[in-house]
């Protein structure tokens, strides 16, 4: 089998430390690239990749404001919104992976706030875009991203833990969901009808 193979097993662990270029070390781009650790660190069997990777939960929750924004996505001005769901996006990945391997991150808290706590600033944001305005500073909020339900095919991770009416509603109609940076049909791999 080729992920068997010491060369293809140090492959994987060499493309997932290309370090940070560019100031992007505590954003969305911080957390697609720590997903990809996290799962090549459960693949391969590198401790180091995989803490690495989940360290960007912590580094969310550590960053995030008191309620949950993530102030580097807010930052984003009229995207805002789309960057919170972007990268609640990897962050649900790594929670599930993690889940998975024994480590209870969707409970993990630091001052106050969890996993949960993004999600819900998320939510709100979907239930009024305006909302955002709370924490970016923008005059004008694109829902552009709303249009594509990949963005949103992360809630089935998030669904088949929590229940939660507003997201369940939010892609009831949109199902199935496909994203391919989490690895497909989320919707096939959490589903639970």
């Amino acid at each position: 089998m080729k992920s068997s193979t010491p060369g293809w097993r140090g492959w994987q662990q060499a493309t997932s430390r290309y370090p940070d270029r560019g100031g992007t070390c505590c954003n969305n781009h911080f957390y697609r690239r720590a997903l990809y650790a996290t799962i090549i660190g459960v693949m391969v069997k590198n401790d180091d990749l995989f803490r690495g990777g989940v360290g960007a939960i912590y580094s969310a929750l550590s960053g995030a404001t008191s309620d949950g924004a993530l102030p580097l996505e807010m930052e984003r001005g009229p995207l805002a919104a789309h960057y919170q769901n972007f990268a609640l996006m990897y962050l649900a990945m790594i929670a599930e992976i993690a889940e998975r391997q024994g480590y209870p991150l969707w409970s993990l808290e630091i001052d106050g706030k969890s996993l949960h706590s993004l999600v819900a600033v998320n939510n709100r944001i979907l239930a009024d875009p305006n909302n955002v305005k709370d924490y970016a500073e923008t005059d004008e909020v694109s829902l552009r991203y709303r249009d594509d339900p990949q963005y949103f095919a992360w809630f089935e991770i998030y669904l088949s833990r929590f229940e939660n009416a507003e997201m369940e509603a939010w892609i009831a109609d949109r199902r199935p969901l496909y994203n391919r940076s989490l690895g497909g049909h989320l919707t096939a791999y959490f589903y639970n009808p």
